[in-house]
C-alpha cells in the first residue's frame, strides 16, 4: 500500500471539495418539473374516468337483486308485463338507497337506477337493464347514460 504524502492528500481533498459543490442547475430542475407536469396532464383524465367506472360499479351491483327478482317473476309464468317493483318476488322500488344511488325502480321487468350527482357521476348517468326474451330465456340489454359514457361495457 502506498503512503499518501501531504501534497497528494491536499490534492485529493481539493478534488473532493469540488465534487461536493456540484449539483443541479435551476434550468435542469425546471425541465424536470415541466416533464412531470406534462405527464400529470396526460394521466389525470384517464385516472378520473377510471375512478368514475369504479364508483359506477356500485350502481351495477345494486341491480343484481332486481335481476334475480325479475327472472324469478318471469320463470313463475307471470310474464314480464306483471314484473313490477314490490310484486311477484321483485324487490320494492327504493328512493335514496345510498350516497351514490338516488332511486331504483322496476316496471314491466325493466330496471332503472338513477344516481346522485357525486364523485363525477352526473344525474343523467342512469343505468337501464331491459329483459329481452331470446329462445325462451331472458337476456339483459344494458343502456343509459353511464353505458354511453363507457362506465360499463
Amino acid at each position: 500500500m502506498k503512503r499518501l504524502t501531504k501534497r497528494k492528500l491536499g490534492k485529493l481533498m481539493n478534488d473532493m471539495s469540488k465534487d461536493a459543490e456540484a449539483g443541479f442547475t435551476l434550468l435542469e430542475l425546471m425541465i424536470c418539473l415541466a416533464m412531470v407536469a406534462v405527464l400529470t396532464m396526460l394521466a389525470l383524465p384517464n385516472y378520473h374516468h377510471y375512478l368514475r367506472k369504479a364508483y359506477y360499479l356500485e350502481i351495477v351491483q345494486a341491480a343484481m337483486p332486481y335481476k334475480l327478482g325479475v327472472a324469478s317473476c318471469f320463470q313463475s309464468g307471470n310474464g314480464l308485463a306483471s314484473c313490477h317493483g314490490g310484486e311477484q318476488g321483485v324487490p320494492p322500488d327504493q328512493q335514496n338507497v345510498s350516497a351514490l344511488i338516488a332511486s331504483i325502480s322496476t316496471y314491466q321487468g325493466q330496471i332503472h337506477i338513477v344516481p346522485h350527482e357525486v364523485h363525477g357521476i352526473e344525474g343523467d348517468d342512469d343505468f337501464l337493464l331491459t329483459p329481452v326474451l331470446v329462445g325462451g330465456q331472458l337476456d339483459w340489454h344494458v343502456g343509459g347514460g353511464g353505458v354511453e359514457r363507457g362506465y360499463v361495457h
